[in-house]
């Protein structure tokens, strides 16, 4: 889907837009505002996504709200802050299929559940969502 796999034979399609969150956070430098990712402001869906991933108790103790700068000039995050704000951003940018490669590993259990009822409690739109785990036991 994404490209990065040689296709020996068939065809590939696609139909709608994607969304990919790697295992490996990633996050702009500039602001947590950054989530927009060039799309216009919209106050309430911007306030959804905040929400949805608990990003609102960390804004509220940044010095400078969402303004606060981050990425390499910026504060230092945790693994688990930074996977948020990349979850919040893919919400907020509002696409048809989400490619989700072991996003959770960097967030606790609740932050989980309210990503998998993220449909029910903030946005009213269809989450098509292919989760990629792979996780390995040790004997």
């Amino acid at each position: 889907m994404l490209g990065k796999m040689p296709k020996l034979s068939g065809t590939v399609s696609v139909f709608g837009s994607i969304a990919y969150v790697s295992q490996v956070s990633w996050i702009q430098s500039g602001t947590i505002r950054n989530i927009l990712y060039g799309k216009p402001m919209d106050v309430d869906k911007y306030d959804k996504a905040i929400n949805a991933f608990a990003l609102d108790k960390d804004i509220n103790s940044f010095d400078h709200g969402d303004l606060t700068e981050i990425g390499q000039r910026g504060i230092n995050m945790s693994g688990g802050q930074k996977q948020r704000i990349q979850l919040a951003r893919v919400i907020y940018n509002d696409v048809d299929i989400y490619l989700l490669d072991d996003p959770f590993s960097a967030v606790d259990a609740h932050t989980t559940f309210v990503f998998f009822n993220v449909k029910k409690l903030h946005f009213s739109i269809e989450i098509w969502c292919i989760i990629l785990l792979f996780i390995f036991f040790t004997i």
